[in-house]
Parts: C-alpha cells; structure tokens; sequence
C-alpha cells in the first residue's frame, strides 16, 4: 500500500520498531508484573522543584519526632542530646 502512494519502507528500521513493539507487549503481559515508572535523579529533582506538584507527607510512616523540619522534633532532639 506504502509503494502504491509513492512511499518508500526503510525495512531495517521498520523490523527494529516491531521487534521493540513485540518485546514491550510480552513484557505487558507477563502475570505478576506492575506497571513501574523509572525516574533518575534528575527527574527527581525536576518534581521536587516544581510548585505544581504536592510534596508527600510522610509523618505518619516515621511519626513526628521523626520529621526533622518540625520544630518540636528539633527541641526535642536538641534537649535529649543534653541529657545524654
């Protein structure tokens, strides 16, 4: 169809695309499997600096002397230091 509207099939190119699309589709389907983003450092970095994007409260996983930007947990890191 390609060749009837003048179009030219780089094959080489073409049978890579497939292979990749293969590969990615078996990957799918494999049971067990989850979705996962991958991000790098940078990517990181980059929803860190952004204002549009909500930053995780994890207080309730560590409890609160365990969030070292409260101030409470500051003093009262600061006061069992000193008894110690």
């Amino acid at each position: 169809m390609a060749e009837e509207l003048g179009l030219t099939i780089n094959n080489d190119e073409f049978e890579k695309a497939q292979a990749q699309s293969k590969a990615a589709s078996q990957a799918s389907s494999k049971k067990g499997k989850k979705d996962a983003v991958k991000l790098d450092v940078h990517d990181l970095a980059s929803l860190e600096k952004n204002p549009g994007v909500p930053k995780t409260d994890d207080s309730a996983k560590f409890g609160k002397l365990r969030n070292p930007t409260d101030t409470k947990t500051q003093t009262h890191l600061r006061e069992s230091s000193r008894k110690h």
